[in-house]
C-alpha cells in the first residue's frame, strides 16, 4: 500500500510541468541561438553586444517565471493532492504531513528547473548532466537510507530535498557568468522586442505538446490508483520509474545532438542533418533494446529465485509493455527533437490525439485487466498512432527544409 502512495506522490508532483508551460525547452533553444555569439572569458560572458543583451533578458525571464511556477505550484498541487488522498485514500495511512513536505521540497527543486537549459544552451551538455546524475545518485541513496530507517512515505520529500540541494549546489556555480552578465536594464530593454513575442509563441506551442505529453506519461499511477487501489498502482508506479530510466538513458545520445541539429539545420545542411538523424536513432534504440531487455532479465531471475519479492512489480508481461514501449519510443524523441531544434512545432494534434488514446486505454483496460491492460494499452497507442504520425510530420517538415535551402541557392 505504502509503494503505491509513494508512487502517486512522485506522479502528481509532475503536474508542475503544466505550470512551466515548457519554458525550459525554449529557452535551451533561445540559449543556443545566441551563444553561437558569445563566449565566456575571465568568468564573464563576452561577445556581440546584442547577443549579450538578448541572452541578459533571457535569464531575467527566466528567474521571474521559475519564482511564479514555485508559488503557483504550492498554492494549486498541496491542496489539489491533499483532495485526492482524502477522497482516494486508505484507513491508518497518514497521507497529509509527508505530502505537504513533498510539495515544499518540490517549490525549492523548481528553482534549479532553468539551471540545466542555461548550461546545455551553450554547448555544455556534459557539465549539466553530469551534475544531474550526481543529484539524482545522492537523492536515490538518501532515500534508500530513509525508507529502510523507517521513514515511509516521509521518503519522498527527502528524495525531492536532496536532489533539490545537490543539484543547486553544482549547477548555480557552473551557470554564474550566466546568470550574472553585465548589462544594464535599459540594453535588457532595448532589445527584448527581437525576441519576446517570438518566445512566447514557441513556449505555447511547446506547453501543448508538453501537456499532452504529461497527461499521457504521468496517467498511469494516479488512474491505476483510482481504479485498482494503492497495491496495483505500486507495481505500475515501478515499472513506469524503469520505463523512463529506459527512455532517459537512452535518450543521452539525442541530449548531446541536439545542439548539433540546430546548427546544421541553420546553416542549410540538411545532409549531414539526415546523417546525424539516423546516427542518433541508431544509437538510441541499440541503447533502449539492450537496457529494457537487462531489465526483463532481472525481473524473470527475480520471479524465479524471489517470487515473494517479484510482486511488487506485477507480471512479466506488464514490464514488457512498458519496456518495449520505450524502446520504439525513441522513434519519435529523436525525430520531434531534429524539428523542434528548427524552432518549429507540428506536433500538438498527435501528442493531443496519443494522450487521449492513453487516458482511454487507461481507463478501459486498467479496470477490465489491471496493470497488464494499462502496459499493453500504452504500447498500441504508441506503436499504432504516435510513432506513425510524428514519422510523417516530421519527414515533411525535413523535406520542406531541404527545399527552402535548395530554392535559395
Amino acid at each position: 500500500g505504502s509503494q503505491g502512495y509513494f508512487f502517486t506522490f512522485q506522479t502528481l508532483l509532475q503536474f508542475q510541468f503544466l505550470l512551466e508551460l515548457g519554458f525550459a525547452v525554449v529557452l535551451k533553444q533561445y540559449v543556443s541561438h545566441e551563444w553561437a555569439h558569445l563566449h565566456v572569458e575571465g568568468g564573464r560572458v563576452e561577445g556581440d553586444p546584442a547577443a549579450r543583451a538578448r541572452l541578459a533578458g533571457l535569464v531575467r525571464l527566466a528567474r521571474r517565471w521559475y519564482l511564479g511556477v514555485s508559488v503557483g505550484f504550492l498554492v494549486v498541487a498541496a491542496p489539489a493532492g491533499a483532495g485526492f488522498f482524502a477522497w482516494r485514500g486508505e484507513a491508518g495511512v497518514d497521507r497529509l504531513p509527508p505530502w505537504l513536505a513533498l510539495c515544499a521540497a518540490q517549490a525549492v527543486a523548481i528553482h534549479y528547473t532553468p539551471l540545466p537549459s542555461m548550461l546545455e544552451g551553450t554547448g555544455d551538455v556534459a557539465r549539466s548532466q553530469r551534475s544531474l546524475l550526481t543529484a539524482n545518485v545522492v537523492a536515490a541513496l538518501g532515500t534508500w537510507g530513509a525508507l529502510l530507517a523507517g521513514a515511509g512515505l516521509w521518503a519522498a520529500a527527502v528524495q525531492v530535498g536532496l536532489r533539490a540541494l545537490v543539484a543547486l549546489a553544482l549547477l548555480l556555480p557552473a551557470t554564474r557568468a550566466l546568470r550574472h552578465i553585465p548589462v544594464s536594464t535599459d540594453e535588457v530593454h532595448a532589445h527584448e522586442p527581437e525576441w519576446r513575442d517570438a518566445f512566447r509563441r514557441q513556449q505555447i506551442r511547446i506547453a501543448a505538446s508538453w501537456s499532452a505529453g504529461l497527461l499521457m506519461f504521468q496517467s498511469f499511477t494516479p488512474i491505476a490508483f483510482a481504479v485498482q487501489g494503492a497495491v496495483v498502482a505500486g507495481q505500475v508506479g515501478v515499472l513506469v520509474q524503469a520505463f523512463h530510466a529506459v527512455n532517459q538513458l537512452a535518450s543521452a545520445w539525442l541530449t548531446a545532438a541536439q545542439p548539433h541539429m540546430g546548427r546544421l539545420g541553420s546553416l542549410g545542411r540538411v545532409e549531414e542533418l539526415r546523417s546525424l538523424v539516423r546516427v542518433t536513432l541508431l544509437r538510441s534504440l541499440g541503447t533502449a533494446a539492450v537496457l529494457a531487455l537487462g531489465t526483463l532479465a532481472m525481473l524473470g531471475i527475480l520471479e524465479w529465485l524471489r517470487p515473494q519479492y517479484a510482486e511488487r512489480f506485477g507480471s512479466l508481461w506488464m514490464a514488457a509493455g512498458f519496456l518495449t514501449a520505450a524502446v520504439i519510443l525513441q522513434v519519435t524523441n529523436v525525430w520531434t527533437a531534429v524539428v523542434r531544434f528548427q524552432r518549429q512545432e507540428p506536433f500538438v494534434l498527435i501528442a493531443w490525439l496519443a494522450a487521449i488514446g492513453v487516458v482511454a486505454s487507461n481507463l478501459a483496460l486498467g479496470y477490465a485487466f489491471g496493470g497488464v491492460g494499462i502496459a499493453i494499452g500504452f504500447l498500441l497507442v504508441i506503436g499504432l498512432l504516435l510513432v506513425p504520425g510524428v514519422l510523417l510530420i516530421a519527414r515533411s517538415r525535413l523535406h520542406a527544409l531541404a527545399s527552402t535551402r535548395s530554392s535559395s541557392i
